[in-house]
């Protein structure tokens, strides 16, 4: 389930839900943004420490928003770790395709 904010999260909590995912769709559905190209690494830790103290049970899932991963793996892994450190998530979502090199052993 999806949710970026504390009072949804609460609910899907309460609710039963396994995993909670933080996502970048906060952009559009959320922020006012027309899509979610501009959420900023801020705007997303901010989100994802909202639904994180909002939680007892479910695993929240921090969802890596567009250019917060794949420049250098120094900058992915801090930015991950951000997440997990600053904003309280249990996990990371990140997604690549064959041009992003994200996802292939080299």
């Amino acid at each position: 389930m999806t949710s970026y904010d504390a009072p949804i999260a609460r609910q899907v909590d309460k609710g039963g839900v396994d995993m909670i995912l933080v996502g970048d769709g906060a952009g559009d559905k959320h922020l006012g943004y027309d899509d979610t190209i501009p959420v900023t690494l801020q705007e997303a830790l901010s989100n994802t420490a909202a639904v994180d103290r909002a939680v007892e049970d479910a695993m929240v899932i921090g969802d890596m928003q567009f250019l917060s991963y794949g420049t250098s793996v120094e900058e992915s892994v801090k930015n991950a770790g951000k997440f997990m450190k600053e904003a309280g998530a249990n996990a990371v979502k990140l997604r690549g395709n064959d041009r992003s090199g994200v996802g292939r052993s080299s």
